[in-house]
């Protein structure tokens, strides 16, 4: 009955949130697109779902290629896409359908977590997330980025009613289990989750100035979980070597970040509309966070202050790292508009409610404007595209199982074609350092694409030997001949 309660009063929501459910399904993209990230998350799935050691994917990690990636990724997202290879194998479609589930969950934990707005603010906030270009974009790309903000929503709501009832004689011990478990799924998401329980307490002891004791409970069940995952399963990240100081670093992330922000609101039709609606936008955040330094700070705020610190600091930096901030950042900007209205409508009510409404319009129309240019059809670049299976195809078929390989989209291949493989160096790339990079690897073969640097591909060609042994109009591959120099790489 309490749930036939909420769905009446909640309609208006449930009705957006099919409507999100239903676009998010329809603009689901056909194959592996952008980064190649998800082949080193879909191997170790591949390993979780057949009972083969965690780490056994093909890429070869090397120093010279650390920023690439790291040699293995943390277990949480791998093993929710565990079940979905088990009985699709590198079908991309079902994967992207979990990541909408993944995104509808996100949506309904925000809307708990803002619940507490008025219905009108409410269906805006989940609206400009739920049709949100970036998070469509997101959702085609198979990376661990949503269940992350999921499991960082859930632990947000869970906390913000726990400290609600903290220290009234409500039990804590297994609510602060629940905490110390959405905080491990954090951090076995991604890596910045081990932040979240710091975050936990030093709000208590900034806002409530203690220590909740559901957090403590919390602090033990997270350290004994990610100590289990260190045990279970090696996921070191190489990321560590960028945590130095870069006084650079600031300045050129808040740069970044801010030009990044400001294409949430592109339309497609060019620069100048794109800079009047984020400036428009920007000034609705910022009387949005006026309204909010005027009330008491909650969690959701303060966590999103200390992630924005991070991204500021830290000395690499990627558009795909905000989608934690989108939901505060898109919900101070509905709170502004609002505030907006209501300021207006104490003397003009009808002119409060039209501009209102016509801003909200202009907020949705850049998502229309953007939608209009974008294409939802198969990219060519595609990492399965036919260009790119015919490349798999030669490799098995044409190659020895212990070929190695050097490219530019190493984990991809490896997982394609179970042979192994590194990325190129990254820096310091000639021919010299090249013949030695392949004499500490091994490499066999040598493998240029269209979407790589003019450079690698004049290398290849240089150290190719007698010529290209597989080629198309996308990929060539060339069996490596390196000119020994006697000098050493240093080993990873």
């Amino acid at each position: 009955m309490d749930l036939l309660r909420w769905c009446v009063k909640n309609r208006l929501l449930l009705l957006l949130l099919g409507l999100i459910a239903a676009f998010q399904l329809v603009t689901i993209r056909p194959g592996f697109l952008a980064g190649e990230d998800t082949f080193l998350y879909l191997s170790h799935a591949r390993n979780l779902a057949f009972g083969w050691p965690y780490g056994a994917t093909d890429f070869i990690h090397t120093t010279e290629a650390a920023l690439y990636s790291p040699a293995a990724y943390p277990p949480v997202f791998p093993i929710l896409l565990a079940p979905v290879y088990r009985f699709s194998g590198l079908n991309p479609h079902p994967y992207k359908i979990l990541l909408v589930c993944t995104l509808m969950l996100c949506l309904v934990v925000i809307a708990r977590l803002y619940g507490n707005r008025g219905t009108l603010q409410l269906l805006l906030v989940v609206a400009l997330l739920g049709f949100n270009p970036f998070i469509t974009e997101q959702k085609n790309q198979i990376l661990s980025d949503l269940p992350f903000l999921l499991f960082v929503c859930l632990l947000l709501a869970l906390c913000s009613t726990l400290w609600e009832r903290d220290g009234k004689g409500s039990p804590y011990f297994w609510p602060g289990i629940c905490v110390g478990l959405l905080s491990y799924l954090a951090y076995g998401t991604r890596s910045i989750g081990i932040g979240l329980i710091p975050c936990i307490i030093a709000f208590g002891l900034i806002r409530y100035r203690r220590i909740a004791s559901f957090s403590m409970v919390a602090a033990g069940v997270f350290a004994l979980s990610a100590m289990l995952q260190s045990w279970l399963v090696s996921s070191n990240s190489d990321y560590l070597r960028l945590a130095v100081w870069d006084p650079r670093a600031a300045a050129r992330n808040l740069h970044f970040y801010v030009g990044t922000t400001s294409y949430l609101w592109d339309a497609g039709v060019g620069t100048s509309p794109r800079i009047v609606v984020f400036a428009l936008a920007t000034c609705l955040f910022l009387v949005g966070a006026w309204k909010g330094i005027r009330e008491p700070l909650d969690l959701a705020t303060f966590f999103s202050i200390g992630y924005g610190l991070f991204l500021i600091f830290w000395p690499m930096h990627q558009g795909r790292y905000l989608l934690p901030l989108l939901p505060v950042y898109l919900y101070l900007v509905a709170r502004g508009l609002f505030s907006v209205r209501d300021f207006i409508s104490r003397r003009w009510p009808t002119i409060g409610t039209v501009a209102a409404g016509a801003v909200a319009g202009i907020l949705l129309l850049t998502y229309a404007g953007k939608y209009r240019t974008s294409d939802f059809g198969p990219n060519p670049d595609a990492w399965d595209s036919a260009a790119a299976m015919q490349l798999y195809d030669f490799v098995r078929d044409a190659t020895p199982q212990n070929a190695i390989f050097i490219a530019g989209g190493p984990r991809a291949l490896a997982l394609y074609t179970g042979r192994r493989a590194a990325r190129f160096p990254e820096q310091h790339m000639d021919r010299e350092t090249l013949s030695e990079y392949i004499d500490k690897v091994g490499a066999t073969y040598l493998v240029a694409s269209r979407i790589d640097s003019d450079q690698w591909a004049m290398l290849c060609r240089s150290l190719g030997g007698t010529g290209p042994v597989f080629s198309n109009p996308s990929y060539t591959v060339y069996k490596a001949s390196p000119v020994h120099s006697g000098k050493k790489l240093s080993s990873p």
